[in-house]
């Protein structure tokens, strides 16, 4: 996909595709390119980062992965498919059991032009670490 990197870190427990509604969890964090966060799933960083939210549940969550990138759900909801950006959709389709990376992408994979989110500009390249950490079979 043009504008779109992907950096291994940590190699995958099992190079079996995660293609088929496969469940599982993950850990992520979103970061722009001056490594300021605006999301994670680490509490801990959260508060580091003053991103944290008292009302959200921090920690590994829960991912439906699909035959199709586009149709990858969070949160157990087909509602939420929508929601997610493309690059992030993108991102954990190429991932695999136990994997972790970093995947770096343009703004029209990500927010675009969207100026209403006061905590990421519009335009901007996004970074998301993240990491498999449980896949249900």
């Amino acid at each position: 996909m043009h504008g779109f990197y992907y950096f291994q870190i940590k190699a995958p427990t099992d190079t079996a595709a995660l293609n088929t509604a496969v469940s599982g969890k993950i850990n992520y964090t979103g970061k722009l390119t001056n490594s300021k966060v605006f999301d994670t799933t680490d509490e801990d960083l959260a508060k580091e980062s003053y991103v944290y939210d008292a009302n959200r549940t921090y920690g590994p969550v829960q991912i439906t992965w699909a035959e199709k990138y586009e149709d990858i759900t969070m949160g157990g909801s087909s509602s939420e498919a929508s929601s997610l950006i493309t690059g992030f959709k993108f991102a954990l389709s190429k991932l695999h059991k136990g994997e972790k990376g970093v995947a770096v992408f343009t703004s029209d994979l990500g927010y675009g032009n969207d100026i209403t989110n006061s905590v990421i500009p519009a335009y901007s390249p996004l970074a998301f670490e993240l990491e498999v950490v449980q896949v249900d079979k």
